[in-house]
């Protein structure tokens, strides 16, 4: 093997769109929450830290509820 490529930035494979379907899924299946994230949303997030993402999208939410979810959004997204 010559090397390898990683595409930490999404120039090959944009992965915003299924990073939003799991943690949509998560959300409503794990959680019960009523709520949708789309790529659109996520691209305006990323490239920020978790702990802002979170609170942009759990504003109702107390700063550790807001981490917990974040992180499990994180592990379904990782699980899809």
């Amino acid at each position: 093997m010559d090397g390898i490529i990683f595409d930490v930035d999404g120039t090959l494979w944009n992965s915003t769109g299924i990073v939003a379907k799991s943690w949509t899924d998560y959300l409503r299946d794990r959680e019960h929450m009523d709520i949708t994230i789309t790529a659109d949303m996520l691209i305006k997030l990323f490239g920020r830290p978790l702990p802002v993402i979170a609170a942009r999208i759990f504003p109702d939410k107390e700063e550790t509820e807001q981490l917990r979810l974040i992180e499990a959004c994180c592990q379904a997204e990782h699980d899809a």
